[in-house]
């Protein structure tokens, strides 16, 4: 019986390690700062609100 407990939480403590590897990697890969640094948004002035509103 001791032997099923020890592999069962060594089991658990894998998917663990393996679950915060994945989400470590997924956040890293997928960083919201690096769109705006890479594609920032445009800046649209006043004056080509205006333009746009009346064409």
């Amino acid at each position: 019986m001791a032997h099923f407990l020890i592999i069962t939480i060594g089991f658990i403590i894998c998917l663990g390690l393996l679950g915060c590897v994945f989400f470590f990697a997924l956040r890293s890969g997928l960083d919201r700062s690096d769109s705006s640094r890479i594609d920032p948004f445009p800046i649209i002035e006043s004056k080509e609100v205006k333009e746009k509103k009346e064409e």
